[in-house]
Formats: C-alpha cells, structure tokens, sequence
C-alpha cells in the first residue's frame, strides 16, 4: 500500500509531528469541559476553517484549476445551499450533512496526502472510525438514540479495529506506523464521543472537531515539508498563513463582539453563523473533490 516503509518511521518524517497533532489537539478538545471557555475549541475550528477555505482556493487559482469546470461544478452547488440557507429552516440538516461528510473528507485527505493508491483495501483500517464518528453525528443532528445503543456500536467499532490489528500484527508484513497512526486517531475518538456516556465526567462535543483541527495541522504541514527547501515560496506561504489566519481570527473577534458597522457585522455573520458555515464547508467538499477519490471504494480482486 502507498505511503509505507521500513523501519519505525521509514522514509516519512511527518509521522512523528502527526502524533503530535493526535496528541496536543486531543488533549485540547477533552479539556475544553473542564476548564476551558465553552465553544472555545469549535470557535477555533471556525477560524481556521475559513483560512483553510480560503488558502485552498488561493492554491487552486494559482494552479489554473478554477476552469469552466470547476465552475459548472462549484456554483450551482453554491446558489442551491446559500438559497436553502436564507428560505428554509434547513440549519440542523445542513449541519448534519457537514459533520458526516468530514469524516469521509478528512480520511480521503490523509490517504492523499500519505501518498496511498486510490484502493479499497486501504479504508478497512479506517472504517471503524468513520462508523463511530457517523454515529456521534447521527447522535447529535438526527437522532438521539439510548446510550446503550451507542455503547454497542462502540463495542462493535472497536471488536473490529482489535480483530484487524490482531491480523497485521500476525502478517508478513507485520503493523506499520500507518496503522498505528489510524489506531490512535480511533482511541481519541473514542475517548471524546464516550465522554459522558459510557465514561465519567461532562459530556464532550468535540470528536468532529478533534479530526477537523488535526486535518488543518496535517494539510498545513504538507505545504511546510513541499516548500522547506524552497526559501522563498516557503516565507511567502508562511505569510499568506499568518495574514489569512490572522484576518479571520480578528472577523471571529467581531463576530462575537459585534460591531456598529453594517458590512462588518454582515461579513461576519456570512463567514461564521449557523448553517452558513456549514454551507462554505460544503463547497470547500466541492471544490476540492477529485474524480479519483470514487475508485477508493471500489474493492480490488486482489484486495486483502
């Protein structure tokens, strides 16, 4: 399968700063409960949402990618969900839609970005991940089903990732960082959508928000490990990084302390009320889908 090699790390050197994203991000979003402001953690989320948003279109222009094409796609999709946004109470849907979807977007992104073959096999290890963050959306936006249920999807989410890393390690080829690094995004995972429910303490409503901010890490470290060795397209990303950011970070300010101008009160709203950014997060999906991603669900004759 693409993207492994020998060796603890082999040749890939962002597995390590990886871990450190499961790790500090996870660590951030369970702590939020205890002693952090409330909706600090998705407030973050938004802000660097919207810069990841609006650098991916940057890249794409300068690509040559916004075509004709891109266009017949992107705009109808747009006019349908900012017309759904101003004349139907269609927030809670939307939002679902969102939160559901990023699961399959941010293991789509990873198997990319790992450089992986556009193969089925490689989403078995993934699966009971998405089955339980599907369910934490499924949980929170349509249906509020008895923990029991849950616990029990858990119980199955988890039989299955002990049974394939049970396998790998008995195979050949024995168990790669790559499982490993899928294995500890399933644990926190598991840790933030139990809380409250099958493990003590407050309930945590940061399990989606966990997997965006650490996509946002990995997507941004991508670009840093690409332009390293290029000094000055590497200052120049670093500073659109910061100025976007930046500037999106101060709307958010604003946003929540709202301003007497009219446009800035209007910008903001646009950018970060309820269901329009669920809305921009839906043609961020668009924009960058790639026709590829669909054979990633085609099972192979000779997958394993």
């Amino acid at each position: 399968m693409g993207g492994q090699s020998s060796g603890l790390f082999g040749a890939d050197i962002s597995y390590p700063i990886r871990f450190f994203f499961i790790l500090s991000i996870g660590a951030l979003c369970w702590l939020e409960p205890f002693c952090l402001p409330e909706k600090s953690v998705a407030g973050l989320m938004m802000i660097l949402a919207q810069g990841h948003f609006l650098l991916s279109y940057l890249y794409q222009f300068r690509a040559g990618k916004m075509n004709q094409g891109y266009a017949r796609r992107y705009f109808p999709f747009a006019i349908v969900l900012f017309g759904a946004c101003l004349f139907t109470p269609m927030e809670r849907l939307i939002e679902g839609i969102t939160g559901a979807y990023f699961v399959i977007h941010f293991f789509y992104d990873e198997r990319y970005l790992l450089r992986e073959k556009a193969e089925f096999s490689g989403w078995k290890f993934t699966l009971p991940t998405i089955v339980l963050l599907s369910t934490e959306v499924i949980y929170r936006y349509a249906i509020a089903f008895p923990v029991w249920l849950y616990i029990i999807i858990f119980a199955l989410c988890a039989t299955g990732m002990a049974w394939m890393v049970l396998r790998a390690i008995l195979s050949a080829q024995g168990f790669s960082v790559r499982n490993v690094y899928f294995l500890g995004i399933f644990g926190v995972a598991a840790l933030l959508t139990l809380s409250g429910k099958l493990l003590p303490g407050p309930v945590n409503l940061n399990a989606i928000n966990f997997i965006i901010l650490v996509h946002f890490g990995n997507w941004y470290l991508s670009y840093v490990l690409k332009l390293r060795t290029q000094r000055v397209l590497f200052r120049k990303f670093l500073l659109e990084t910061i100025v976007v950011n930046g500037v999106m970070g101060g709307l958010m300010f604003l946003f929540v302390y709202p301003t007497s101008l009219v446009f800035l009160s209007g910008l903001t709203g646009l950018l970060y009320s309820r269901p329009y950014f669920h809305a921009w997060t839906i043609l961020h999906y668009v924009a960058t889908y790639r026709p590829a991603d669909v054979m990633n669900w085609v099972p192979a004759r000779n997958s394993a």
